[in-house]
C-alpha cells in the first residue's frame, strides 16, 4: 500500500533534484516571469503526474519538466503581449489613425453601395455588425460558401475603392 504523502514526498523529491535546472530552462530575461513559470509547470506537475516510465528515468523526468516549463512561459509571455498597456501619445494617435481609416472605410463603402449595394450591405452586416458568415448565410438562403466567396469578391471591389482614393488597400 502507498503512504497517504507519497505524491508531497515525490513533488519535494522532484524540486530538490530538479528546480534549479527549470528555473534555467525558461529563457526569460524577467526573473518573475520565469518563477511564474517555474510554478505554472509545478502546479502542472501536481495535477497531471507523467507516467510512471518518465518517473522512474531522472533524464525523461527532467526533460518532461523543462518541456512543461518552457511552455508555461510561452503562454504566460503571450498573455503579457497582449495585455500590455499602451502609453496615453500611442493611444491618441492610434485612435486618431483609426477615425480616419473608419472614416475612410465609410466614404468607400458609400461609393460601392452606388455600384453594388447588396455588396455594400454584406460587408456592413459582416465588419460593422459582427455577424458571422453562418448566420449571413442563414438569413440570406444561400450556403456559407457562397457568402464567404461575395465577401471575398466585396472586399476586392473596397480595397480598389480604397486605392484610388488613396487610402491603401490593406482591409
Amino acid at each position: 500500500m502507498v503512504a497517504p504523502n507519497a505524491p508531497a514526498e515525490r513533488f519535494a523529491r522532484w524540486h530538490a533534484s530538479h528546480g534549479g535546472a527549470l528555473l534555467r530552462a525558461v529563457r526569460a530575461r524577467c526573473a518573475a516571469l520565469r518563477a511564474d513559470a517555474v510554478q505554472a509547470a509545478w502546479l502542472c506537475a501536481l495535477v497531471a503526474p507523467p507516467p510512471d516510465d518518465v518517473v522512474n528515468d531522472d533524464a525523461r523526468l527532467r526533460a518532461w519538466l523543462a518541456r512543461i516549463v518552457r511552455r508555461r512561459a510561452i503562454d504566460l509571455k503571450r498573455r503579457q503581449r497582449s495585455h500590455a498597456p499602451l502609453s496615453g501619445t500611442e493611444v491618441a494617435r492610434d485612435s486618431a489613425e483609426r477615425d480616419e481609416r473608419a472614416h475612410l472605410v465609410r466614404a468607400a463603402l458609400q461609393r460601392l453601395a452606388f455600384v453594388s449595394a447588396a455588396s455594400a450591405r454584406l460587408l456592413e452586416r459582416h465588419y460593422f455588425d459582427e455577424a458571422p458568415v453562418r448566420e449571413l448565410a442563414k438569413e440570406l438562403g444561400l450556403t456559407s460558401r457562397v457568402v464567404s466567396a461575395r465577401l471575398s469578391r466585396a472586399k476586392k471591389k473596397l480595397r480598389a475603392i480604397l486605392e484610388e482614393m488613396g487610402g491603401g488597400s490593406d482591409f
